[in-house]
């Protein structure tokens, strides 16, 4: 099946081939050959993606893609007189066995960083577990395998979905799915990690608190499992592992599940012959993975566009889709199939460039990367209206757990949070500015004791194209308490610029809370911004924390002494009010006296009538 030897004569081939780059060379035969395939025009582009082995990533500065060929293809692009240059470092990497790293006993042999099929699904239910009250599993269908009697077991395709289930919805809907494609490793990592962050900040974070609350998360972490599989013993797989439709040779059999959605199918980018890697399938749709994508996604979103490829979503569209695909640091938008506009092209770019602003990448649509069709991105949005985008991680398949773990969750953790901020209304609150550095002094307090409500307002928080908007000045900031401004009845309350005037693309905003009347408890403040004409920006919550006000006694001068009767709770300055005197108060700190205090404990008490101090007899 795989063939693992040769990578030495590979290596002593490749100086060769770049010297020669027109010429015939011949590789060794039964190996994987990652290429730099310089395309010339871009129309011949388009033809060599829908032949060969073309990856999420192009120079096209230099004109070149890069590609996984067999030794019979690269030698019959150089007899067409295509210049292919072997890159010596990835096709020794494509061509080595997997093997554990010492005292390795979890995750991908050499990838450790990485969970297998297996443990991916027992995070799943690890978590659902531990977080009943905000994690469900949900099976939304099964893979080729698990369909197909025969063969390997395969697997369900689960659904994570994590929400407050205690509040009562409807609410905006962000689905996150990954590893369409089966040997892009760091995808599902990506999002199950999200996924750990998102139930560990719960009721800890207050944004993480307040979007599982009013909004769903719903997260596919592997729509590819079968695939999964192949590409865990080392394969440079790609596709499911449909052997139905025609091919049954290892590796090229399977349909290329992101060439196999039904919007504009097989206009472009893809392949009708089943061996070849962009393989879509002989009809829309014709994959059980999808199928089930299909119906999970349509259940999620109503459809809010018209049938026409020119009508625009309405601005107030809600619903959110990313697609995670390595690797080419990018962000894509629709169309992938078309290089005309997408309708809502300024507001999926602004989204984009939103993204770009948190992991550095390059935003644009996918057909500046190349054609495609058939792809999530492009359905979701063709069909539904909802806003659509892939992201492509990182700089390669097999990336190392260093960059993974160093670079790349990192840098596109913040962007799968703004990503769930904006959920609600995606077209709209990315043309706002943005909430930083949010805080509440002090944040516990008693009833009636102000709070300092501190931010930065921020506009112009954007990555990743040309040209990029200018930065517009902040016009206003507000806050809520306990609910977010679109909540019905939620009263809004102005905050102010500190310098005293909104004249900048930075502000500092501020505002005294006046916590009178607020129950004993968290309380969450939201905080959001707007600048220009545009719509408010996505919120950030701070908490504040009221704590129970200290039960006011009534005390009466005996002649031992006050006498009270002492209450359950401890470590609270309690005031006692003279019956003989009533200009006398004393102040009692009782953080040292038990909960149940024996007869005859004293303590001090300082009157505020003079200087005279008095012994208290505490009795139960």
């Amino acid at each position: 099946m795989r063939v693992a030897s040769g990578i030495l004569l590979v290596a002593a081939a490749v100086e060769s081939a770049v010297a020669q780059s027109a010429a015939t060379v011949s590789p060794p035969r039964g190996t994987n050959l990652i290429v730099r395939l310089y395309y010339g025009d871009r129309t011949r582009l388009d033809e060599l993606v829908s032949r060969y082995d073309v990856f999420e990533s192009a120079n096209h500065a230099a004109g070149f893609v890069e590609a996984r060929l067999s030794p019979g293809e690269f030698t019959a692009l150089q007899q067409s007189g295509y210049r292919v240059e072997i890159d010596p470092t990835l096709t020794e990497s494509a061509n080595e066995p997997l093997q554990p790293l010492p005292d390795q006993f979890a995750g991908i042999p050499g990838f450790p960083c990485y969970r297998t099929v297996e443990e991916n699904f027992a995070t799943l239910d690890q978590i659902a577990t531990n977080h009943p009250g905000i994690a469900s599993l949900v099976d939304i269908g099964n893979s080729w395998d698990k369909v197909t009697a025969g063969g390997p077991a395969g697997f369900d395709l689960r659904v994570l979905v994590l929400s407050n289930k205690s509040r009562p919805g409807p609410k905006p809907r962000f689905f996150l799915m990954a590893e369409h494609h089966a040997r892009e490793l760091t995808t599902t990592e990506t999002v199950l990690r999200f996924a750990e962050e998102l139930v560990a900040g719960y009721n800890v974070d207050a944004d993480i608190t307040w979007l599982l609350d009013y909004y769903e998360i719903h997260i596919l972490p592997m729509a590819n499992p079968d695939g999964r599989k192949w590409a865990e013993l080392g394969y440079y797989w790609r596709k499911n592992t449909d052997s139905a439709n025609g091919c049954t040779n290892i590796p090229g059999l399977g349909t290329d599940l992101n060439r196999n959605l039904g919007h504009n199918w097989g206009l472009g980018g893809s392949s009708g012959s089943p061996c070849n890697e962009t393989y879509r399938g002989p009809t829309p749709f014709s994959e059980p993975e999808n199928q089930a994508i299909r119906d999970y996604v349509r259940a999620l979103f109503a459809d809010q566009r018209g049938p026409l490829d020119s009508d625009a979503a309405p601005t107030n569209a809600t619903g959110l889709v990313i697609s995670v695909h390595s690797y080419s640091q990018l962000v894509l938008y629709p169309w992938g199939w078309t290089t005309n506009p997408a309708p809502n092209l300024t507001a999926l770019r602004t989204l984009g460039g939103r993204f770009g602003y948190f992991n550095r990448y390059t935003v644009q649509p996918g057909i500046a990367l190349y054609a495609t069709s058939g792809t999530v991105d492009d359905w979701v949005y063709g069909e539904l209206g909802v806003a659509s985008y892939t992201f492509e991680l990182g700089t390669a398949f097999f990336e190392a757990c260093t960059n993974f773990q160093s670079t790349i969750y990192p840098s596109n953790r913040p962007a799968l949070y703004y990503a769930a901020k904006a959920c609600r209304q995606p077209y709209l609150n990315p043309a706002g500015p943005d909430v930083l550095q949010v805080s509440a002094i002090p944040a516990g307090v008693q009833p009636g004791t102000s709070v300092a409500l501190n931010a930065v307002a921020a506009s112009g928080r954007s990555f990743g194209y040309s040209p990029l908007p200018p930065a517009p000045n902040i016009t206003a900031a507000r806050y809520s308490v306990d609910n977010p401004s679109w909540v019905t009845g939620v009263v809004t309350h102005a905050m102010s610029a500190a310098d005293g005037s909104f004249n900048s693309s930075n502000e500092l905003v501020s505002a005294t809370l006046d916590t009178t009347g607020w129950s004993p408890g968290r309380h969450a403040v939201f905080i959001e911004a707007r600048s220009g004409g545009a719509d408010w920006g996505v919120p950030t919550a701070v908490f504040v924390n009221v704590q129970p006000a200290p039960p006011l006694l009534s005390a009466s001068l005996q002649p031992a002494g006050i006498v009270l009767s002492w209450p359950s709770a401890t470590n609270a300055l309690y005031t006692l009010l003279s019956t003989t005197n009533p200009a006398a108060t004393f102040s009692v700190l009782a953080s040292n006296i038990p909960a149940q205090p024996p007869n005859n404990l004293f303590t001090d008490a300082v009157s505020t009538v003079g200087a005279r101090f008095y012994r208290l007899r505490i009795e139960p």
